[in-house]
């Protein structure tokens, strides 16, 4: 493939990536920053959210995902480190497939849609980066 079409091809990528970016798909640092510690969020799809910890440069969450569950797509304005306590995280447009003990970093501005696997419920601490 030519320099040319490598470079079209990389912007077509960033275009779509934009195009995916909407605010209802939005969770921002500022929201992330709102949670008090010790908050607990009940999503839809039954995934749990606990704030644990708060600090100017970082936030930390536990986040329980039911058994083959898909965390709808969004995307963030601070990174992401994902760690696995128990279970399988997969991200499939990104190539994540990460099981217990290990851990993946998701870019800020990176749309995403982790999901869960196996019969048992997924485990997993975020720390957002400001």
């Amino acid at each position: 493939m030519s320099r040319i079409a490598n470079e079209i091809d990389s912007l077509d990528k960033k275009l779509d990536i934009l195009k995916r970016m909407t605010f209802q798909t939005y969770q921002g640092w500022s929201w992330l920053k709102s949670i008090k510690v010790g908050e607990v969020i009940k999503f839809s799809n039954g995934v749990i959210s606990e704030k644990v910890e708060h600090s100017t440069y970082f936030l930390k969450f536990k986040v329980t995902i039911p058994p083959n569950t898909v965390f709808p797509e969004h995307w963030h304005d601070c990174d992401e480190m994902i760690s696995v306590v128990e279970g399988t995280i997969y991200e499939d447009e990104l190539g994540i497939n990460i099981g217990k003990g290990q851990n993946c970093f998701i870019p800020k501005k990176t749309p995403h849609a982790p999901r869960s696997g196996g019969s048992t419920a997924t485990v997993i601490d975020i720390m957002f980066v400001q």
